[in-house]
């Protein structure tokens, strides 16, 4: 989570919050030895695990020599094993292969970074998705998944429930309407899809019309970013 620098952070009592990205849905467990079960909708982009509204306990991935399980603690500063979460807003974008962005709030060991953190364990307090959940999806939801509040829109979701880093509380520059919309690669006027013209370097709403050089995207996301 950032570069370390082997300085030795105090032993503290309290709580982290940062920005996690979830894979969504029933047919996101596609591998056999997903760790959840049949009302689990929620999982971790990298990693095999199902996530509830209750406490999150993450467990060691690592195997030691001769294919024995490791028993490192997750989150300590000796393992790559633990919950990850960004508490700097140029990492909040989807990920690839996820459809939600949420706020965890992080507990019990933890190693802090420049970009986040990786905590033992975690509760989702928050979560915006990418698409509309589907009826089977929707309704796990609505009976196991009631607790954790929903978001149309990340924005929202930061200003109400505040990242929190080592220093205290994180403000997350404000979105112009255009940066908003770039971001979630729709058209800033008709929120229909844009597709990107390859020979004309532009952005362009199959809707509407509306076109935008590739550099003006580019640069009111990097604006925003930059903040």
């Amino acid at each position: 989570m950032g570069y370390y620098d082997g300085t030795e952070v105090p032993l503290v009592i309290g709580s982290l919050r940062g920005r996690r990205n979830f894979r969504v849905g029933l047919s996101a467990n596609e591998e056999p030895d997903e760790q959840g079960d049949f009302n689990t909708i929620l999982w971790s982009p990298q990693q095999p695990f199902g996530w509830t509204q209750d406490e999150n306990i993450a467990k060691c991935q690592c195997y030691a020599h001769g294919g024995e399980r490791s028993t490192h603690t997750p989150g300590s500063l000796n393992t790559r094993c633990g919950f990850y979460a960004y508490t700097n807003h140029k990492y909040f974008e989807y990920e690839s292969n996820t459809q939600a962005i949420s706020v965890i709030e992080g507990y019990g060991r933890m190693t802090v970074g420049d970009f986040g953190f990786r905590c033992q364990k975690a509760r989702i307090l928050a979560i915006s998705f990418k698409e509309p959940l589907g009826f089977t999806d929707d309704f796990i939801w609505a009976q196991y998944y009631n607790r954790i509040k929903v978001f149309g829109d990340p924005q929202d979701m930061f200003e109400e429930f505040p990242l929190v880093g080592m220093k205290g509380e994180i403000k997350v520059p404000v979105l112009s309407e255009h940066a908003r919309a770039f971001r979630d690669n729709v058209c800033p006027d008709c929120k229909s899809g844009l597709h990107y013209e390859g020979s004309d370097q532009t952005f362009m709403c199959g809707e509407c019309g509306n076109f935008w050089t590739a550099e003006y995207v580019m640069r009111t996301i990097h604006e925003w970013k930059s903040q």
